[in-house]
């Protein structure tokens, strides 16, 4: 039997405090990011977790499920060891990650080609770095775990 990731421990352990509904969802999304890291070798925890920002335009006229997406960047934040999402404004999630921007755009790419509410045709997802930037009322805390 092959010997479990880090990233797959931690995804394990994240809890669904969701009914009947969204926790199969949320159970079948842990089955699609499981076989996309391992597909992709992101399950090994070297470097120090960085903070990445995540936005995304969505496709007109489609439908776009918002707690998908935010439910899939949860379970990858919990996977690479972080402390849940940060949501400072209406289109930017903030969220820890060990890889590079690269990596985790990939996986978010894969992810979200399995289900077709989580349709975009752009795509940004970029190093936060501490002390350097600047905000005006930005919401803080996290935002979901």
């Amino acid at each position: 039997m092959a010997k479990t990731s880090k990233f797959e421990q931690n995804l394990s352990a994240l809890d669904f405090p969701f009914k009947r509904k969204k926790r199969t969802r949320a159970e079948d999304l842990r089955s699609i990011i499981q076989e996309v890291v391992e597909e992709l070798d992101l399950g090994d925890h070297r470097g120090s977790p960085k903070t990445y920002g995540v936005t995304c335009d969505r496709t007109k006229s489609t439908y776009f499920d918002y707690w998908l997406f935010d439910e899939m960047l949860v379970q990858l934040d919990a996977g690479g060891g972080g402390g849940g999402i940060r949501k400072p404004l209406n289109q930017l999630r903030l969220m820890s990650w060990r890889k590079g921007p690269k990596k985790l755009m990939q996986a978010i790419q894969r992810i979200c080609g399995n289900y077709p509410e989580l349709r975009f045709h752009r795509l940004l997802v970029f190093e936060v770095v501490q002390g350097t930037n600047a905000g005006f009322r930005l919401l803080r805390g996290t935002y979901r775990r």
